[in-house]
Order: structure tokens, then sequence, then C-alpha cells
């Protein structure tokens, strides 16, 4: 994942202030809540998002998809927050997404703004499944087949979709809009 993705993941221990600020951020009317503490070790994080935005007055759900629709899930999703995973694949971090499209907005912990290209998010939530490839000897295979530097993300990109192009993205925890009493 590139230092600049990095840099716009929200820790799990500020779960409870990503949601409120993504929610500002996207022009939900949320009301203050109570639940701005972290979820506790081994909540499910969807889950306690879901009841989060409860909180707030919010609703949230959780979508997901195959890693075919990864593109057309960030161009139609947000505001939603998007778990990033690590090497083993555990949840390292959570992005804020305002709203998606080819340059989508993400909100950092900083609480700026940013267009974030639709790819760069494609390859940093398929890295898991891309280093899965390339342990099993696709990185050779792209070298020895000549795939230049400059193609080799989009190279990696086209065949972790095909291999794994059914295989569960997300789930993303989507707002879809504010609760009415």
């Amino acid at each position: 994942m590139s230092a600049s993705l990095e840099a716009l993941a929200w820790p799990t221990s500020r779960l409870g202030e990503a949601t409120l600020e993504l929610a500002r951020a996207a022009g939900l009317p949320a009301r203050p809540g109570l639940r701005t503490a972290a979820p506790r070790d081994g909540a499910p994080p969807l889950r306690w998002i879901a009841l989060s935005a409860r909180e707030l007055g919010l609703e949230a759900e959780a979508i997901s998809g195959g890693h075919r629709d990864l593109e057309a899930m960030i161009d139609s999703v947000g505001p939603a927050l998007v778990p990033l995973r690590d090497e083993a694949g555990a949840v390292a971090g959570f992005l804020a997404l305002v709203a998606g499209g080819r340059r989508a907005r993400v909100l950092g912990p900083d609480g700026d703004v940013r267009a974030v290209d639709r790819a760069a998010l494609v390859e940093a939530l398929s890295a898991p499944l891309a280093r899965r490839l390339e342990a099993r000897g696709l990185g050779a295979l792209l070298d020895e087949a000549g795939v230049p530097a400059s193609r080799r993300a989009a190279a990696l990109r086209a065949m972790t979709a095909e291999s794994y192009g059914d295989a569960p993205c997300g789930p993303f925890a989507a707002g879809a809009h504010s609760r009415r009493a």
C-alpha cells in the first residue's frame, strides 16, 4: 500500500471518530453520539459501525461483492468505511470514503479530504490477494514475460481479478442515509 493511502487510514482505535467525521464530511445530518470509543478487542468492526451509526441517527449497511466488482463498488459507494487488510488478512485500519468514483474522495484522520485514484484503491484492497499470487510465482512469471515495472501493478490487478474474481471483497460499511424516528 502506498504511503499516501497509509496516511489516510483511520486506526480501529479511532473508529468512532471516523464514523462521525465521515458523516459530517458527506453532509449527513449526524447528531453527536455516545459511541466514540473504539470497538472492544474481538468485537466485529462492521457490526460496531452499524451500532455507532444508529447512535448518530444514521443507518449503515454492509455491502460486499467479488473482487471482479471492486471498481464498480468503489464507483458507487460513499460514504463508506472501507477496511484495509494487512499481510495476514486482518483489518489494519479503515479508509473513510466520502464519495466514490474515478477520483474518490477520502477523509483522513487529520480532517482533510483528498482525491484518490480508483486504481490506487483497487490496488490497496486487492493487495493481500495479489501477494498470494506473487508468492505462488506470479512475480517471476511477470519478470520472465518481460512485463515492465510500469505495467506490473495493472497486470497484477487483472490477474487478481481473474484468479479471485468471485472471492468476497469487503464488506464495506456504507452509510445510506439519516434515520427518522
